[in-house]
């Protein structure tokens, strides 16, 4: 199978477009870069963040991509481009999941403090504009670091998972539908012998057993 070297450092995520033609990288080594999948030509590399970059996604027709980072920043680029058109939020944790679902008209992210986010209504901006570009609702939270987010292909079903296996469903309004908890651990059954036991006999059993000379 075709490989190549598409980062410095590791590589935290990655994702194809709907269309199969590109994939996105992101990684530690503070990039973002999008490929062509046949080619394995790069078509954009995406610089601005100030460590590791945990996420990214594709928008729906794979001509913009958010990505979250260790550095707390929430950014939104521009494919063509290569700019940073959209800056999200004010995460006071790392952000370490993204998702770009639906018609592309809001997007997801989970934080490492168990913070689960939905932003909408998303504007551009170019140049050195720098304000928060979309409205930031918290859908709902997690009881230990946030890792992974999914939603429905329509957007009306955000689930989570956390470090400590905890998974919970929301709807877009942030109300709590569904929740699995991690299964406990089985204490071990105490340990039982089959080994038969092989002490000696006592004397007297040998002797009641013993065939007459």
């Amino acid at each position: 199978l075709p490989s190549w070297r598409a980062h410095r450092d590791t590589i935290h995520d990655l994702e194809f477009s709907r269309d199969g033609q590109r994939l996105l990288t992101a990684s530690a080594d503070q990039w973002i870069r999008v490929w062509d999948v046949a080619t394995r030509k790069e078509l954009a590399a995406l610089e601005g963040h100030t460590a590791q970059v945990l996420a990214a996604a594709f928008n729906t027709n794979a001509t913009q991509v958010v990505s979250g980072g260790a550095d707390r920043q929430l950014k939104v680029w521009d494919i063509a481009t290569r700019e940073k058109i959209i800056s999200l939020g004010n995460s006071a944790a790392a952000i370490t999941s993204v998702a770009w679902p639906g018609d592309g008209t809001s997007i997801l992210a989970t934080t490492d403090g168990g913070g689960v986010f939905r932003y909408t209504n998303l504007k551009s901006h170019t140049g050195e504009q720098s304000s928060a570009s979309g409205d930031e609702r918290r859908l709902g939270e997690l009881p230990d670091a946030a890792l992974c987010i999914a939603s429905s292909a329509d957007g009306t079903r955000i689930v989570a998972g956390s470090h400590d296996g905890t998974v919970r469903l929301w709807n877009a309004e942030g109300k709590l539908l569904a929740e699995v908890r991690p299964m406990p651990v089985p204490e071990s059954p105490a340990w039982v012998s089959s080994t038969p036991d092989l002490r000696a006999a006592p004397e007297s059993a040998t002797a009641a057993g013993r065939v007459p000379a």
